[in-house]
């Protein structure tokens, strides 16, 4: 099987402007062609989100896109959000600047019902050190999660405006000094498409594709740390099992002989 390369894939740019004066980060990124690999790699998924659950996370790649450009070059993310619903589901999203990688997916298998909206965040960082950190939100709505979360872990003022009308995302994060009148009297739109009006300066771009190397060969490590009176359940009287990727979703066909060498 031809292994997909990150060289064949479309790509997305996220852009960091500081404004000088003002004291805030203008975050700006197109997401038009890095949904075409994302819908690309949804044909081959066995369980495909529901319109909502598919704008959900979409809204969610812009978000930590946008997040992750203003950190350092070398940090990665996790973001998981778990929502009150009906028919239980969660978001989970990951990006590596370094890796070029922003990828995901909805989950809607073994999750709990919940009465609280709750969005973790674990962050990755250049020595391998990881920080956790997890946010009670009061709404589902995506953009509202990704600002609850902003005050009361990263503790500033956020904006967003994720694909609410096109497939652009944007985002004002305010600084310690920002004129916060100022900051809520404004809106990221109005900021960018006036941007000229502003002492600015391009801060970093960022490139992210929707790409995953996993393989089954690198699925096949975690998967033998299962013990094998749970693998012999799993397989029951079948040659074959289908594991998926957590990060992208992507299945694979496990046989029996790969896990279960012994078993008779």
């Amino acid at each position: 099987m031809k292994r997909e390369s990150i060289l064949d894939k479309n790509f997305l740019v996220c852009s960091s402007y500081y404004l000088k004066d003002k004291h805030v980060l203008l975050l700006h990124c197109d997401m038009s062609q890095f949904l075409i690999d994302y819908y690309l790699a949804q044909k081959d998924l066995l369980n495909k989100p529901s319109p909502e659950q598919d704008y959900k996370l979409k809204q969610l790649f812009a978000a930590a896109a946008l997040h992750i450009t203003q950190r350092h070059p070398e940090e990665s993310l996790a973001w998981t959000l778990l929502m009150r619903s009906s028919e239980p589901y969660s978001l989970f999203v990951t990006a590596s600047p370094a890796e070029k990688m922003l990828v995901g997916q909805v989950i809607v298998d073994n999750i709990r019902h919940t009465d609280v909206n709750i969005f973790h965040a674990q962050m990755s960082g250049k020595k391998g050190e990881v920080s956790n950190s997890s946010v009670l939100c009061q709404s589902t709505d995506v953009e509202k999660m990704v600002e609850e979360y902003y005050q009361q872990s990263e503790q500033l003022p956020l904006k967003v405006s994720l694909l609410r009308d096109s497939d652009m995302a944007l985002a004002l994060v305010g600084m310690p000094e920002v004129d916060l009148g100022w900051f809520e009297e404004n809106e990221p739109e109005e900021i960018y498409t006036n941007l000229s009006d502003f002492s600015h300066k391009l801060m970093k771009q960022c490139e992210f594709s929707y790409f995953c190397n996993c393989s089954p060969e690198k699925l096949l490590p975690f998967l033998k740390k299962i013990p094998k009176v749970e693998l012999e359940e799993l397989y029951g009287d079948d040659p074959k099992i289908v594991v998926n990727c957590p990060r992208c979703g992507k299945n694979f066909e496990m046989s029996r002989e790969e896990l279960l060498p012994n078993s008779n």
